[in-house]
């Protein structure tokens, strides 16, 4: 009976300790608001989000579709915190919304996907009302028939001549003083070789053009080019529907019907396409250049100045300043001895103020003192490209010095979402030959030697995988979802191997399409459709942890990174990637389950 009650007892235990790690792992919340429940139908509504919990990515919320309201985005703010190992961000999320039209309606729950499983935000109620009197266009009763200069659209840029990775704001105009029959319908140019940022929201205001009055509806994008050359932003497209004041004909010739009566008149207006002229950076960059672009300083601190050796202290380097936040890299530590380093998080801050992408990034690093004295964590370094002084500039964090204490506790365990950076054993190059010393003479016959028994059993087994061989043969050619499942592993490793030296740029797309692929062969979907969010979500519905599952997401982000910011790709990154993603393929082969 003790046996049995102490049976019991563990059990009791290991499910509650297990239900307590399940209740961690999920410890996500989010939550939305807006900074008024009213607003007019010719002003803005900020809608913030925030998602926070114990993991160091936070994906992207789900935004659900708002018919009545055009969506902006106007830039996102993220805090990590590692407290005894123990990692917590948390995320805001910045959104304007302009209504279309007057009513109340309701913004429904806001989900995000994290670990497989859905959140969501309550929903939000939001009334708009009539615009006050003062801000709407001014009213024009009986243009002359036929004016064609009642609407009219413009797009412009700040500057047509940029360096690589330089802002270039484009901006649409449009030009009223005729009433809409309805909402107008925009359409953006394209913008082949350009990095995309959406600029905080439409702003309004009245501007004389020839003499004439017009209300003006302005839309602002922001543009980073990838590489040196000319290119050509498209036109925009804008579609609008406006009163129709033709000359009155038939009975109803009095304005009131005629006014009453109208559907309006549908114009399509179209910009002229922009031609632009992208500069390389010039000569002599600095040896530690990323291709940063713009104007920036940096901060080095560590959580604590005092700590016993073998424990953890965290180092946070931020990077600040006005440019393309999304593309800066991490900075290297030379010099580091002393200090085992795990891997570093990224934490990203944008905002869009006056138009001007800025902001910083911070990159949190565990680093854990080897041995006890004073150490000295070196001055970080970046390099960038100022457009503004057309030079290099330099600059580096104050040092950090921290006095590690002998240890009296036993080594840190880390979480697994950190993992040492250093040397790593391999194996050894020499192996020495062992003999026995003596020779044995043969004294068994030929014929009752086991190898010689072994061999008469060659046929059979010959036959038996030929059979084996042949029903796997002919359910690879039937079973489509079951041959690429087969073949995968196989196919991603080959067209590892098949990827040669060439630039950076097409040696990041050939390792995302490998990885891609193999994904895809894993899902039994189509590789061209797989979208960052479907592999996190199918993943970790099979089964994968949430390690593997992060480290596979940010091999992606790095490739894309490559791709569209080439002169941040050198080839040590580069080729750093195809060994990383060789390592998760074999982690993924290993641990990913096949859903029945």
């Amino acid at each position: 009976m003790k046996k049995v009650l102490l049976l019991l007892l563990v059990v009791t235990f290991q499910l509650s300790a297990l239900s307590f790690h399940l209740v961690w792992a999920q410890d996500i919340s989010i939550s939305a608001s807006v900074d008024r429940p009213q607003v007019s139908l010719d002003q803005q509504v900020t809608l913030r989000v925030v998602v926070s919990g114990n993991v160091s990515q936070i994906p992207q919320p789900q935004i659900p579709g708002l018919p009545d309201f055009n969506i902006y985005s106007s830039g996102q703010s993220q805090n990590i915190s590692i407290v005894n190992g123990q990692i917590s961000s948390s995320v805001t999320f910045n959104f304007v919304l302009a209504p279309k039209k007057i009513g109340k309606f309701t913004i429904p729950p806001i989900s995000v996907q994290v670990g497989g499983k859905a959140f969501s935000s309550a929903p939000i109620s939001i009334e708009v009302v009539q615009a006050a009197a003062q801000a709407q266009a001014p009213q024009q009763q009986a243009p002359a028939p036929g004016a064609t200069g009642n609407i009219f659209v413009t797009g412009t840029v700040d500057k047509q001549t940029a360096y690589v990775n330089e802002q270039i704001t484009f901006s649409f105009k449009f030009y009223r003083n005729i009433n809409l029959m309805s909402n107008p319908q925009y359409k953006q140019p394209e913008y082949t070789g350009f990095w995309i940022e959406d600029l905080p929201p439409q702003k309004t205001y009245y501007e004389v053009v020839n003499g004439q009055r017009y209300f003006v509806v302005e839309l602002k994008t922001g543009l980073f080019p990838t590489a040196a050359g000319n290119y050509t932003i498209g036109s925009a497209n804008l579609v609008c529907n406006v009163e129709d004041f033709s000359p009155p004909t038939g009975f109803f010739d009095d304005s009131f019907f005629q006014s009453f009566f109208s559907r309006g008149k549908t114009h399509t207006l179209t910009t002229n396409p922009i031609q632009i002229k992208v500069l390389p950076l010039p000569q002599g960059k600095p040896r530690n250049f990323s291709g940063m672009v713009g104007q920036y300083r940096i901060e080095a601190s560590a959580d604590k100045q005092t700590v016993e050796a073998n424990q953890p202290i965290t180092l946070k380097a931020t990077i600040s300043g006005v440019g393309n936040i999304k593309t800066i890299s991490e900075p290297a530590i030379e010099g580091l001895t002393g200090f085992r380093k795990y891997n570093t998080i990224p934490s990203m801050n944008v905002t869009k103020e006056n138009y001007v992408v800025q902001g910083s990034k911070a990159f949190t690093t565990m680093l854990v003192p080897q041995t006890a004295g004073k150490l000295t964590i070196p001055a970080v370094e970046i390099s960038f490209f100022d457009p503004a002084s057309r030079s290099y500039r330099t600059v580096s964090a104050n040092p950090v010095s921290i006095t590690a204490l002998p240890s009296t506790k036993p080594a840190a365990q880390l979480p697994s979402a950190f993992s040492p950076q250093g040397i790593k054993f391999l194996g050894r190059d020499i192996r020495y030959l062992k003999t026995s010393g003596r020779l044995l003479r043969k004294t068994t016959p030929v014929y009752e030697q086991p190898w010689f028994i072994i061999l008469q059993l060659l046929p059979l087994l010959a036959l038996l995988v030929s059979f084996i061989y042949s029903r796997q043969y002919n359910r690879l050619i039937t079973d489509i979802k079951y041959m690429r499942l087969h073949r995968a592993f196989g196919t991603a490793e080959k067209n590892l191997r098949g990827i040669k030296e060439q630039d950076p740029v097409k040696t990041a797309c050939a390792i995302s399409g490998v990885l891609a692929q193999y994904i895809a062969d894993k899902l039994n979907i189509a590789a061209p459709g797989l979208t960052s969010a479907m592999i996190e979500k199918n993943l970790l519905d099979r089964g994968t942890d949430q390690e593997t599952v992060a480290e596979t997401l940010d091999i992606i982000s790095k490739c894309d990174f490559v791709r569209y910011a080439p002169l941040q790709a050198q080839e040590q990154e580069v080729r750093g990637l195809a060994e990383r993603t060789k390592a998760i393929i074999n982690k993924l082969e290993k641990t990913m389950k096949t859903r029945k």
